[in-house]
């Protein structure tokens, strides 16, 4: 529950930001998908975990609402830069400067949990 009380700071955080600025219209993706990112188990359960990742406006307004200086992306390696709130993680690509962002929800614990492997 500690986790999603997090998500919500970070979410009450873009909406501080979105009171400046119009609200946005969220674009993306949804997966359920089981805990395990890659190579799960197959006994596991599929049907575990709500998959996210923001697109386009919405995610560049939660991007800049993540306090702290963004970190070069190991996983991209062209100079894309990331910012992570626990385990929401936001990137801005280099290559042409669109924002994604990107996180997972447990759906028994209510946790927030990473979205992708890299």
């Amino acid at each position: 529950m500690r986790s999603l009380g997090f998500f919500l700071v970070v979410v009450s955080a873009s909406s501080a930001v979105a009171a400046a600025a119009p609200q946005q219209t969220l674009r993306g993706s949804l997966q359920i998908r089981g805990a395990t990112i890659v190579d799960a188990p197959k006994d596991e359960p599929k049907n575990t975990h709500a998959a996210f990742v923001i697109d386009g406006a919405a995610a560049k307004m939660l991007y800049d609402a993540i306090q702290g200086k963004p970190e070069e992306d190991e996983c991209m390696g062209d100079g894309s830069l990331r910012k992570r709130a626990g385990n929401v993680s936001c990137l801005r690509r280099a290559n042409d400067g669109k924002y994604e962002c990107d996180f997972a929800i447990d759906l028994r614990s209510q946790k927030i949990e990473p979205g992708r492997v890299c």
